[in-house]
């Protein structure tokens, strides 16, 4: 009985990359589409909202990726779902900030920010398995 509770509570590798790429795939392709966005955007410095929306979007892909790399170190592979959270939600102000301004359509920002909420959800759900 002990040895069955064990083998569900680990998770298994195979579910853990389905999940990981699929939470990739998702953050992938809301990058993608905002750098095809972005292209429409007024153009400035470093802090311009193009630069500042093509970082953070990107980099939820770059440190989901880092996750993966150090899923067998617990406490690093938690730190770089986080900080992946954290830019999608860093993400989804400067989409509002895009929407405010009318760069883009609200309608846009709003598919936009719900698929970062489903990316943040699914990434919750990681860390949570994960501790």
């Amino acid at each position: 009985m002990l040895a069955e509770n064990k083998e569900k509570a680990t998770p298994n590798i195979v579910e853990e990359l389905l999940l990981c790429r699929s939470v990739y795939s998702m953050a992938f392709e809301v990058a993608l589409r905002i750098f095809e966005l972005s292209q429409g955007f007024p153009r400035g410095g470093p802090h311009s909202l193009h630069s500042k929306i093509i970082q953070y979007s990107s980099a939820v892909c770059e440190k989901l990726t880092e996750a993966w790399q150090n899923r067998c170190e617990t406490d690093t592979f938690i730190g770089s779902l986080n900080d992946a959270a954290v830019n999608a939600t860093e993400a989804q102000a400067q989409i509002d900030f895009a929407a405010k301004a009318g760069i883009i359509t609200a309608e846009e920002a709003e598919k936009l920010n719900n698929t970062y909420e489903d990316i943040i959800d699914k990434i919750t759900g990681m860390i949570k398995q994960g501790n």
